[in-house]
């Protein structure tokens, strides 16, 4: 078991990023989404979650870090996403968190979504962790497009622009 660590942020850069990519110290948890009614397990939510020797670092710190390198960011996406689908838990819908700074790296963005496009039983949710504007109103047109369901993962995050986009919209299902 590793033991969970909440390292100053300054002290993770963006070789400790690399390292996890060679090491593979990457995994994924998948956190059940029960019915409240029945108890049953309706979906999973998949988690990254990243080591630097032996010691758990929360996802957002790794993310936050990896944020100053575009090409960086798309691999650690990238081999984030196939180890997620690949492991996934069969026969239940998953919930994979999607950054949309990915869609930044113009060069490679058909690749997320060839690797997705090859994926069923999903649902997007999309992530702000900057206040860095998107332009949400394309993405949300490419998704319907692709047919993919997309949620919005924490609604109403202080500084959302998604949540106040869809706010916006004539429905929004809640």
């Amino acid at each position: 078991m590793c033991k969970l660590t909440i390292p100053n942020k300054n002290l993770i850069d963006l070789q400790n990023i690399k390292d996890i990519l060679v090491q593979k110290n990457l995994r994924t948890k998948y956190q059940p989404i029960v019915s409240l009614a029945d108890k049953s397990i309706l979906a999973y939510e998949a988690l990254a979650r990243f080591y630097i020797d032996g010691k758990s670092i929360p996802p957002d710190i790794i993310f936050d870090v990896c944020h100053k390198d575009l090409s960086l960011f798309y691999e650690l996406e990238m081999n984030v996403k196939k180890h997620q689908f690949q492991n996934r838990p069969k026969k239940k819908k998953l919930f994979i968190n999607f950054d949309p700074h990915i869609l930044h790296y113009k060069q490679r963005t058909k690749e997320i979504f060839t690797l997705m496009s090859k994926q069923s039983d999903f649902v997007i949710e999309l992530v702000e962790n900057s206040h860095e504007s998107i332009n949400i109103e394309k993405l949300i047109e490419v998704f319907s497009k692709l047919k993919y369901q997309f949620a919005v993962d924490d609604f109403f995050k202080e500084n959302s622009i998604i949540s106040l986009y869809l706010l916006n919209l004539r429905s929004v299902t809640i």
